[in-house]
């Protein structure tokens, strides 16, 4: 029997398979979407090849957004020196404010302020260095204040209450309201005047002789015993006053000379008359002794009388003609 029929058929249908599978795997290839890729220059233009799934999901750009850069992540820009932006001006820079900060901590507070002044001219307005110059001029404020106290205090101390009274008076210049040289001017200010007072009766005693000016010293020495505690030099100024007004009550024994022809007058005493010689008690002070002549011009001499001793004898006479 001849077989030669039975062959066609069976090639017309392997054939036919072999189209379906092909048909099967590749025509959805070529069907599928191009795969587009973000911010790429091609992104509209379809892919030359085709992408398969293994190959999208191995790829995290093609399924997630890239991530956009935050204020926290991008480093930040030191502005450069305004003067020199060179590294090593900025590393000049940095250096001499460590050496302000280096010099407040030693108390050196001119030293820190000649060094901020410099970083500020370099570079103007960082807030280290305002904050240093700060310090620095507070630093020498205080220097300038506790040297004045000091010299004020010690000036106390020796009871020279004038030299203590500039010293607060330069404190206050400085810092108006600062309470040790508010405290101590008004101290020192009642102190000086009480001196000053002192030392007037004590250097011109005679002065004393006026019964005003004795009851104005007898209130001052009142005064001056109510101040406690009192130095040596109030002290000395205190029994030295009242030396002087318990010796300017005694009388002395005064004598004086004249011509027998001279009208003789003491001001603030009364007239003698003419004699020759004249023996009269005063109290101490300083006196002026007038003498007159009818022909004569007149004359003038002054009487000092110390306590408790005679002065020489004046001679008082009129001898120059008109």
């Amino acid at each position: 029997m001849s077989r030669a029929p039975a062959s066609g058929p069976v090639l017309l249908l392997a054939g036919l398979a072999l189209f379906v599978a092909f048909v099967i795997a590749v025509l959805p290839r070529w069907m599928a979407p191009p795969v587009l890729t973000t911010g790429s220059p091609t992104a509209s233009k379809p892919s030359s090849l085709p992408a398969t799934s293994s190959s999208v999901a191995a790829s995290p750009a093609a399924s997630t957004p890239a991530p956009q850069p935050t204020e926290e992540s991008v480093p930040r820009r030191v502005d450069p020196l305004p003067h020199a932006s060179s590294p090593a001006a900025r590393d000049d820079w940095s250096a001499a404010v460590s050496a302000g900060f280096a010099a407040l901590e030693r108390g050196a507070f001119a030293e820190a302020l000649d060094t901020f002044t410099r970083a500020d001219a370099a570079r103007p307005g960082t807030a280290a260095v305002a904050d240093g110059l700060v310090r620095a001029r507070a630093g020498l404020l205080e220097e300038a204040l506790n040297e004045h106290r000091s010299k004020a205090e010690a000036a106390e101390a020796r009871e020279e209450w004038p030299e203590a009274l500039a010293e607060y008076d330069a404190a206050l210049r400085l810092e108006p309201a600062v309470a040790f040289a508010v405290d101590g001017r008004t101290r020192c200010a009642q102190r000086a005047a009480l001196d000053e007072h002192l030392r007037r009766y004590l250097v011109k005693p005679e002065r004393l002789s006026a019964e005003a000016v004795a009851r104005e010293a007898a209130a001052v020495l009142e005064q001056a015993g109510e101040v406690q505690p009192a130095g040596p030099r109030l002290v000395a100024q205190r029994t030295a006053l009242e030396s002087l007004l318990a010796g300017m009550r005694q009388p002395v024994p005064v004598r004086l000379v004249s011509d027998g022809l001279t009208q003789v007058t003491i001001l603030r005493v009364g007239p003698l008359g003419a004699f020759k010689e004249r023996a009269i008690e005063l109290r101490p002070g300083s006196y002026v002794v007038v003498g007159a002549r009818t022909g004569y011009r007149d004359t003038r001499r002054t009487l000092v009388v110390p306590i408790g001793r005679s002065p020489a004898a004046l001679d008082v006479r009129c001898d120059e003609a008109h």
